[in-house]
């Protein structure tokens, strides 16, 4: 159990992320999280932080990201943030 219970690859970062957010979410914290698994998983939120403390845009968010995906052994990059796009958008592969 836990929010790193074991499974691989695209599909465990998949699950981890929807477990986080949806936990915000129940919070009160709105991210609008979306995921689509394929041949690689993208995920896309609207991510309120920007607003309040764009240095974590900067330095802290795409760590953050890094680490959970290292978790499960795949790689991620962003491949659109906000405000320059309408979301937050992650790529991930193995």
């Amino acid at each position: 159990g836990g929010l790193l219970h074991r499974k691989d690859g695209l599909e465990g970062v998949r699950e981890a992320l929807e477990r986080f957010f949806s936990e915000l979410e129940r919070q009160g914290i709105r991210f609008e999280f979306f995921s689509n698994l394929g041949d690689v998983l993208l995920t896309r939120s609207r991510c309120p932080v920007y607003k309040y403390f764009p240095a974590w845009c900067e330095r802290g968010c795409l760590e953050f990201i890094e680490g959970f995906a290292s978790r499960y052994g795949v790689k991620v990059k962003r491949v659109a943030r906000q405000p320059e796009k309408e979301y937050c958008e992650f790529e991930f592969t193995l």
